[in-house]
This record gives structure tokens, sequence and C-alpha cells, in this order.
């Protein structure tokens, strides 16, 4: 299994000084049909979308198979890249019985029921030692684009509740006494609480 909890910290810091209209991040907002979470859960998606077809992610690439595994599987399934012996493991992360999608009011659970994720992103020391080949390997970017959306989704959340929400402002964190660098810090931070960092 590789499932990730995803929740907005309850921060005394940022919720109280904002007396945030927004209660629930699963609802619709301009632009955002399916909330906060539904763009999150795409931008998971795409993340390990990337990694299979680049065989690798923002730590590297993946480690190659064994010559003697790589001759077997490709008899078995001709052309198949690594972590893509019958499409389970990559299709587990888009739908079906192990694909994990439950959005919450605060907060989100995203992943694969597949045992075989959390055995490839950790690596495993077993007998025939397995190579971790992280499936979820987000970069830089990643953290920027969840972070840009969150800004943009609770600015248009206020909009829509009838605030004003000045163009030139980097969010609404600023209107509640926060600086940028401050509610760039409580942003991080709560991003790498919520996955475990």
């Amino acid at each position: 299994m590789l499932i990730f909890n995803v929740k907005v910290q309850e921060s005394p810091q940022l919720f109280f000084r904002l007396k945030t209209p927004i209660q629930n991040f699963m609802a619709s907002a301009p632009g955002f049909p399916q909330g906060l979470w539904g763009k999150y859960e795409g931008e998971f998606k795409q993340t390990v979308l990337e990694a299979f077809s680049g065989q690798g992610g923002a730590s590297g690439p993946w480690a190659h198979l064994s010559p003697e595994y790589a001759e077997r599987k490709g008899k078995k399934y001709p052309g198949a890249t690594i972590l893509q012996a019958d499409g389970q493991l990559l299709a587990s992360f888009f739908g079906g019985g192990d694909y994990v999608y439950e959005p919450r009011a605060l907060g989100m659970r995203w992943g694969s029921r597949n045992p075989l994720a959390g055995y490839h992103q950790r690596g495993h020391e077993s007998p025939t030692r397995l190579p971790q080949r992280k499936m979820f390997d987000p970069d830089a970017d990643f953290i920027g684009r969840l972070r840009s959306a969150a800004v943009r989704y609770v600015q248009a959340a206020y909009r829509a509740a009838g605030f004003r929400i000045a163009k030139e402002t980097y969010g609404p964190a600023e209107y509640a006494g926060i600086t940028r660098p401050e509610a760039s810090a409580l942003g991080r931070q709560s991003f790498l609480q919520s996955m475990g960092g």
C-alpha cells in the first residue's frame, strides 16, 4: 500500500486570523468544481503518471531490472517497461478496487492499496533485494502547483462568499496580518507534516 494523508492543519495562526468562511475544502468554488481536493487528486495522479512514463522522478531514474529478470519479463510481457508487467500497479493509482481517494472537509486520503506500491516506493530488503523505485516522487514544481492551487481556491471561495481580494496579494493570509514568508512557511510546514515529514 502507498497511501498519503493530506489535511489542513488546525492552525490558530492561520484559521483564527482569517476568520475563514471556508469550512469544507471539498466544496466547489469558481474554477474548482470538485473543490481543492479534486485539484490535488489530479496533481497526485499526474506526478505518478510522469514517474511511470519517465521511469523515475525527482530523485532520479529507477534502477534497471536485473538481466535475468529482464529476460524473463521480456518473454512473458513483451515491450513492458519497469513496473509495467500487466498494468495493474499503475492502474491502481487511477481507479478500481485498489484506488484510494477519500476527500473530507479538511483533508483527503489518496493512493493505492496494491501491496506492491509500498514495496517499490520504499524498496525492500529480501533474499532477492527489491530496489527502491518511487512511483510518487514529487519535485519542487509539484509543491508549487499545490500551493498555487490552494491560494487560487481560497481566493475563489472568498470571492464567492462576497469578499474582495486584491489582485496583487499573495493570498488571503496577508489580510490576516501574516507576512508572505510566514504564509509560505506555514504552508510548507503543513504540507510536510501532512506527508509525514
